[in-house]
């Protein structure tokens, strides 16, 4: 990068990222809020994503799967990407019997479009953010390995088990998935295919990691320890946690006086206390591994408890529940709290604003990597209740920039809300220390120079043993 940024390093290096969305969840956010980093820096860089939610995007690439189609499937997929229609099954009835029946989809031949980028690009360096989603051919991974450099970012777990994001404990993927309990009765998820391949998918995908040459990152400690006992450890030349950043000028504090234009914008009293909720759907409003409705449970408790106690102990009359996102939610709730959903978010700025509204951010999720939401209401300077899981514990610091809840502790997560609730000085005090510790180890710019300081390792350690046998190194 440009001004001395890098250390010195070799400027010409053009990272190629490949991501499901130019703008959606954490994941997507992450490799375009990157992306804009690389460009802004001046560097060649590249962005290739399956499917495009915002017209604006800088510099951004879909990749070309439907133009590279015969024109029979072209003519009947126009426009469509759902394998499960009527005019897929014609297109291709044997890609859409496996997908049916619960086998890995890898029929995305825009794919190759990611090394063709690479050979017509003076010094790439592949960047693999999030391949899952529908159009991605993993398949590629080792053939793309030997010929670039290649970086690969996990976000979640998907990339060593059989089809889960996260194994919710389950831990098969150790040893070889099959008979997921994410598929069949009560623990069944609606946003996962309905017929469980997973031990063929574990094995192809053992296969395909075990014959790759990966330089691999992770946001948290914990998914690095995890990746390590899996069979990603036969395929990784060179390992690092490097966490995710956030813009902190476009998540930043405000003043009290700032705060109520807001809420007066928004429609939200200024007496009311504000949880703010932000998450986005994975099927049909739905998400499994966003609680929100443990987080509801929570805040009717704590109305309930205003209600009780509203001569007074209570400064807020009102609570609010502010859903950042478009997850939805069924069940009842009092008329003490005030619900505003904001539907799905494109623009940064607008999820700063809501935020900036609230009080303090709410996240019940019973599994999580590095969520993207909790840096980002941390860098506007709120405390954050939330779950300890994943990486949690590792941004969320228990007592000092928010508080961390066990699993099923509903009682301690309705304690910590309240007592968030009726001191004003515990809530700045933990806000000052939460945006304290975003400047001091979150940023994305200093993700971005961590970042380009991999690529410049991965490039040269490549280069020196292109060619020669895939080994694995501790992560540092």
């Amino acid at each position: 990068m440009t001004n001395g940024s890098t250390r010195n390093h070799d400027a010409r290096i053009a990272p190629i990222q490949v991501s499901l969305w130019d703008y959606a969840g954490g994941a997507d956010r992450i490799a375009m809020d990157l992306h804009r980093h690389y460009l802004s820096e001046g560097l060649d860089a590249h962005l290739l994503v399956g499917f495009r939610k915002r017209s604006d995007s800088p510099a951004v690439d879909v990749l070309p799967n439907d133009a590279r189609r015969c024109a029979w499937q072209r003519m009947l997929l126009s426009g469509n990407h759902s394998s499960g229609t009527l005019r897929s099954l014609i297109a291709n009835p044997v890609r859409t019997a496996r997908n049916w029946l619960g086998y890995t989809d890898y029929d995305f031949p825009g794919t190759t479009y990611v090394s063709e980028l690479a050979a017509a690009t003076d010094n790439p360096v592949i960047h693999v953010q999030n391949p899952f989603g529908g159009f991605f051919d993993l398949r590629q991974l080792p053939h793309m390995s030997h010929s670039f450099p290649l970086v690969y970012t996990l976000h979640d777990m998907m990339a060593f088990t059989g089809y889960c994001m996260h194994d919710l404990g389950c831990g098969k993927w150790r040893t070889g998935c099959g008979q997921c309990p994410q598929l069949s009765g009560e623990s069944k998820t609606p946003h996962i295919t309905p017929r469980d391949k997973t031990a063929t998918n574990w094995l192809k995908k053992r296969s395909i990691f075990s014959t790759s040459r990966i330089y691999l990152t992770t946001p948290s400690r914990w998914l690095m320890n995890l990746a390590q006992e899996s069979f990603l450890a036969g395929g990784i030349r060179h390992a690092a946690v490097i966490p995710n950043g956030v813009d902190d000028d476009v998540f930043s504090p405000v003043t009290n006086a700032e705060k109520q234009a807001i809420r007066q914008k928004l429609g939200i009293p200024q007496d009311s206390f504000v949880f703010a909720f932000s998450g986005i759907s994975s099927h049909r409003g739905r998400n499994p591994f966003k609680d929100v409705g443990t987080a509801i449970d929570a805040l009717s408790c704590c109305a309930a408890e205003v209600r009780r106690h509203d001569k007074g102990k209570h400064p807020a009359k009102q609570l609010t529940l502010l859903l950042i996102g478009d997850l939805q939610f069924d069940g009842h709730l009092p008329e003490s709290v005030q619900v505003i959903r904001t539907g799905y978010l494109t623009e940064r700025m607008a999820v700063a604003t809501h935020l900036q509204a609230a009080d303090a951010l709410v996240h019940t999720s019973p599994a999580e990597n590095f969520p993207v939401a909790i840096l980002e209401a941390q860098s506007c300077g709120l405390p954050v209740v939330a779950s300890k899981v994943g990486g949690i514990p590792e941004m969320v610091l228990d007592g000092e920039t928010g508080f961390l809840i066990e699993e099923n502790a509903p009682e301690k997560l309705i304690s910590c809300m309240q007592r968030l609730m009726v001191s004003d000085e515990l809530r700045h005090l933990m806000g000052r220390a939460a945006r304290k510790r975003v400047l001091e180890n979150y940023t994305m710019k200093h993700m971005a120079h961590t970042m380009f300081d991999f690529y410049y390792g991965a490039k040269e350690d490549w280069m020196m043993h292109a060619g020669g046998g895939v080994r694995q190194n501790e992560p540092s």
